[in-house]
């Protein structure tokens, strides 16, 4: 159930939509996809509502990273490695949904299979300069193997456990 996003007026029906999914197809497999920034607006603990209606809560855990203040340059999904200036992580947003009462057995992580691009910074921990100026369709693997990683140095950040290219 791709309800994006869930406002607060939508809450109560989004709860009533999977009730009677549940009990129209039983054997149904639920899913809801999370977002990874609920864990730091306050938005998060209410997800919790919907664990024992779904099979799943899918965190999207991409674009975890951009000119945002205070924020150095960081991966845009980091496994670990978060610090005060560039609080994501998915290690972090997993643990935060575990603490509010959704189990772990329950939440599915989704990566996004593209890159991002920045202006500025050439490698984590930097000043942020304009941020990032591309990525999902722009920056594809394919156009990332094609046309950037021939010409950039990877590095392994072992970290937050995230490759990355600069040049």
């Amino acid at each position: 159930v791709d309800w994006e996003p869930i406002t607060d007026a939508d809450k109560p029906n989004v709860v009533v939509f999977l009730q009677k999914l549940r009990a129209a197809k039983p054997v149904i497999i639920l899913t809801v996809p999370i977002g990874w920034s609920s864990v730091f607006d306050g938005t998060g603990a209410w997800f919790a509502t919907l664990a024992p209606l779904t099979d799943q809560l899918n965190i999207m855990s991409y674009e975890m990273a951009d000119a945002w203040p205070g924020w150095v340059s960081w991966h845009e999904s980091a496994l670990y490695g978060q610090g005060g200036d560039h609080p994501s992580s998915v290690s972090t947003v997993v643990a935060r949904y575990v603490s509010y009462g959704i189990p772990a057995a329950k939440l599915g992580v989704g990566l996004g299979f593209y890159g991002s691009c920045w202006r500025g910074p050439t490698a984590p921990l930097q000043a942020v300069g304009s941020g990032v100026v591309a990525s999902d369709n722009t920056m594809s693997y394919a156009n990332i193997r094609a046309s950037y990683a021939p010409k950039g140095t990877y590095t392994w950040d072992a970290t937050a456990k995230q490759g990355y290219l600069s040049f």
